[in-house]
């Protein structure tokens, strides 16, 4: 099974630990697409080796792969973007 685990990044980093813990669990299950939102090295700067199209293509591609999305949403940012793709994606619309 592939997962898409979702998790703050720009909106801060404050839940770090919490990532990490729920990226073992829930890589019990299968593959966790998305390891690198529970890298400690990471900062609320985001990739800055990776351009923004690159990260949305991938991101994208990624959504539309997984089995299942697992998504930590406790931290206060904008997520109605990422939901609304998120169900574009299910329903089919992308």
């Amino acid at each position: 099974m592939k997962i898409y685990f979702a998790g703050s990044i720009r909106g801060g980093r404050d839940d770090i630990q919490t990532y990490q813990e729920i990226i073992k669990f829930i890589s019990k299950f299968g593959t966790v697409l998305t390891e690198h939102v529970g890298d400690p090295l990471l900062t609320n700067e985001g990739e800055k080796e990776n351009l923004e199209h690159f990260i949305y293509n991938r991101d994208l591609n990624w959504l539309k792969e997984s089995d299942v999305v697992v998504a930590e949403v406790t931290i206060d940012i904008t997520l109605q973007n990422r939901t609304d793709i998120i169900i574009r994606i299910r329903s089919n619309q992308i």
